[in-house]
């Protein structure tokens, strides 16, 4: 990243743990408990397991030396171990990372960055849900002309649009908690997964292992079967979408010429005309949403994996899955930013539903009609008094009574009346605060 960009679009925590010192650190903390379980067991003197846990801490370990290592080597694990092998005292290294391989290594560690970031997001979503939930219930009655095409098409209220982008969020939620689990899944299994190495104690070792770290047991090696992984990706990469379309509603609600939504003033100056006040956090949520996207192409090319490992592949993960955490961290913050800093104009809301003359609920008339004269000629008769209304500027209360002698000005206006359809808006924004309904026989 530009590093003049870095306050604006920072990852914060979950960048952290997507940093070069936080994978090492995670690293570090399987080679101590994998030391300190083989010695449980036996497998290992104590003495070495102890030495092992002394030494194995992030600032012991030499990131320059590391890096240049693994630019030999093509991977930080060999590196890793020289440093802690040299760390130990007299011989007591020969028992570092014993009977593992990098990519068990490197695995776990993966699976306790993704288990801790995930965790951060669900704490991001449930911040964001929560103030969706607010402007729903705040906004309840704010009438407001929902818009498809781009055109007005009913009223709707903000509060029911609100309630909408949050049964999104929600439905995120309810991903998520299903694949944290998934992915918080430990590795341990040698060079080609057959726990060969570990002298008949491999599913002892790798049950122990994966219950000091803190992470669920695989029934069997999946370091070629990278599905949780990229199912993680695929997953931020839905919620990138869920999240850059609420910031793309928000966008087009605060143009100048819609005005019903605005932003802190105090941001988004221009360096050139005094009036502008952009729009910085909506429009980083919708650009942050759109690179996010890319990381999950790149995680489907990397689970094509030849046979038992495939470092062309494996490359490729690397790259894609910190990029797909550290821009969904930045991501989060924007979001969130951009919510505290929404300022909402009801009254212009209001206000934009009479642009039309009334043609914003002309359905509501044609609903009416098509009681008496069927709906085919309720639409035919309906669509001329719009064009009427608009081509002769007049209200469409008063282009319906022209064409129609059987209809009362009054009575049309009426039924043209915004505020008929606030019940509706109320009555779904209440539905979805209580939840689905569950089907027949499925309990809640």
């Amino acid at each position: 990243m530009n590093q003049l960009f870095s306050y604006l679009h920072d990852g914060g925590a979950i960048a952290d743990i997507f940093s070069e010192k936080g994978f090492v650190d995670r690293c570090l903390r399987f080679e101590r408990e994998l030391a300190g379980v083989q010695a449980g067991l036996g497998l290992i003197p104590r003495e070495a397991a102890d030495e092992i846990r002394r030494v194995a801490l992030i600032d012991n370990i030499d990131l320059v030396q590391l890096k240049q290592k693994t630019r030999l080597v093509g991977l930080p694990v060999v590196g890793l171990v020289s440093q802690l092998v040299g760390l130990c005292r007299g011989d007591l290294g020969q028992y570092v990372h014993y009977g593992a391989t990098t990519q068990d290594v490197m695995d776990c560690a993966l699976a306790l960055q993704m288990q801790e970031a995930l965790a951060l997001v669900g704490d991001s979503l449930s911040y964001i849900s929560a103030r969706l939930d607010d402007l729903a219930v705040s906004h309840q009655g704010s009438i407001q002309a929902g818009r498809t095409n781009q055109q007005h098409a009913l009223p709707i209220t903000f509060g029911f649009k609100a309630a909408v982008w949050n049964s999104g969020v929600r439905r995120q939620m309810n991903r998520l908690d299903q694949v944290q689990r998934r992915v918080a899944t430990g590795q341990l299994g040698g060079a080609v997964g057959t726990l060969a190495s570990f002298s008949g104690a491999g599913h002892e070792t790798r049950r122990c292992l994966m219950q000091e770290l803190g992470l669920d047991e695989p029934a069997i090696a999946w370091h070629c079967m990278r599905d949780g992984p990229t199912e993680a990706v695929l997953l931020l990469s839905q919620i990138a979408a869920t999240l850059g379309k609420i910031g793309r509603d928000m966008l087009m609600l605060s143009s100048t010429e819609v005005g019903e939504l605005a932003f802190a003033a105090d941001r988004g100056a221009s360096s050139t005309m005094p009036q502008k006040n952009n729009p910085v956090a909506a429009s980083s949520v919708v650009a942050l949403s759109r690179m996010l996207f890319h990381t999950a192409p790149m995680m489907l090319d990397a689970s094509l994996v030849e046979n038992e490992r495939s470092l062309d592949s494996w490359y490729v993960e690397l790259h894609a899955v910190p990029q797909c955490f550290c821009l969904m961290g930045a991501l989060l913050g924007q979001a969130r930013t951009m919510l505290e800093e929404l300022v909402v104009d009801a009254a212009r809301m209001a206000g934009n539903t009479a642009m039309t003359a009334g043609a914003i609920v002309s359905e509501t008339v044609q609903m009416e009609l098509a009681r008496s004269i069927g709906l085919n000629r309720a639409h035919e008769l309906v669509a001329r008094a719009c064009q009427k209304s608009k081509a002769d500027e007049i209200p469409l209360a008063a282009a319906l009574t022209g064409l129609h002698v059987g209809l009362d000005e009054t009575t049309v206006a009426s039924l043209l009346d915004v505020a008929r359809h606030l019940p509706f808006c109320v009555r779904e924004v209440e539905a979805a605060r209580l939840g689905p309904t569950p089907a027949s026989g499925v309990p809640a």
